[in-house]
């Protein structure tokens, strides 16, 4: 389903990658929160492969394929209790 969607968006081609941003409430922690807990879930599912988190980066970034589109996926933390939809 998400593959479809992905070549839908005409972003399935050879060394595409798609850059996304994952925003959180303040009490989120980018080191244990993004870099260990999602880590661990992101290794857990089956779609997820090359699985590889950059904390050190300039910009720090989690790396993974899903389902074999590349995804660079970064954390944000707003000031704020509860993220809205």
């Amino acid at each position: 389903m998400v593959l479809q969607q992905f070549k839908h968006l005409q972003v399935h081609g050879p060394g595409v990658d798609i850059d996304t941003l994952c925003i959180g409430p303040s009490y989120v922690n980018r080191e244990q929160d993004f870099f260990i807990i999602l880590h661990n879930i992101l290794a857990e599912m089956e779609e997820v492969t090359e699985l590889h988190p950059v904390p050190d980066a300039h910009v720090p970034v989690m790396k993974f394929k899903f389902q074999g589109i590349s995804i660079d996926l970064l954390y944000a933390s707003i000031s704020i209790l509860v993220v809205p939809e």
